[in-house]
C-alpha cells in the first residue's frame, strides 16, 4: 500500500502515511464502510498525482479528512442528532451513517476534477461501480467547480455548497488544508 504515498522525488512520504493510518484505524473503530472504501478508494484514483512541492497529491484529501477527526466532527453530528431524534440509539445510528458520508465526501472531495481518466462518467462510478452511498456522490458532484456549464459562477458554487451542512464542512475542511 505505502508504494502509493511516494513523493516525486521517489521518497516515501510518511505524513500521508500516517494520515492515512489514522483514517483507517478510525473508520474501522466506528464501522464505516464507506469511509473504509473511499479511502483507499482516493489513494487508487490519485495515484501518480502531485502537489506542486512534490509530495503526493493524496496528502492533500487525507490531511482534509483527518482534521475532521481530529476535530472530533462526530461529537457536533452527534449532539445535532441527539435534538433530532431525542434516542440515543438512533441518534448514534444516524451519527455513524452521517459522519461515514462526511469523511468519505471530504477524502473524495477532488477526484471529480482531478482524476476524470479513471472516472470516465464524472464520479458517477462512486455509486454505480464502488457502491458508495448515494449521498457521497450527491456531495462530491456539489464540490466539483462544472467550469464547462454555460450558466456556472463561483457565486453560484458556493451557494449550491451553503445548502448542506455536509459540503459546507467538507469545503472548510479542503480551505484549511489548502
Amino acid at each position: 500500500t505505502y508504494e502509493y504515498f511516494k513523493n516525486k522525488d521517489g521518497t516515501l512520504c510518511a505524513e500521508a502515511i500516517s494520515h492515512y493510518n489514522h483514517i483507517i484505524k478510525y473508520a474501522k473503530r466506528y464501522h464505516l464502510k464507506n469511509t473504509l472504501t473511499a479511502v483507499k478508494l482516493a489513494v487508487y484514483l490519485h495515484n501518480g498525482q502531485y502537489r506542486d512541492g512534490g509530495q503526493p497529491y493524496i496528502i492533500h484529501p487525507l490531511e482534509a479528512t483527518n482534521y475532521l477527526i481530529l476535530l472530533n466532527v462526530k461529537n457536533p453530528i452527534h449532539s445535532m442528532n441527539i435534538n433530532r431524534f431525542h434516542d440515543n440509539k438512533t441518534a448514534w445510528e444516524k451519527t455513524k451513517q452521517d459522519l461515514d458520508i462526511l469523511l468519505s465526501t471530504t477524502i473524495l472531495h477532488d477526484v471529480a476534477e482531478e482524476c476524470q481518466k479513471k472516472l470516465p462518467k464524472k464520479g458517477a462510478e462512486l455509486e454505480t461501480k464502488y457502491k458508495l452511498h448515494p449521498d457521497i456522490f450527491r456531495f462530491v458532484n456539489i464540490l466539483t467547480k462544472h467550469k464547462e456549464k454555460p450558466d456556472y459562477t463561483l457565486d453560484g458554487y458556493f451557494r449550491e455548497i451553503g445548502m448542506y451542512w455536509q459540503t459546507s464542512i467538507a469545503k472548510i475542511a479542503d480551505r484549511v488544508s489548502n
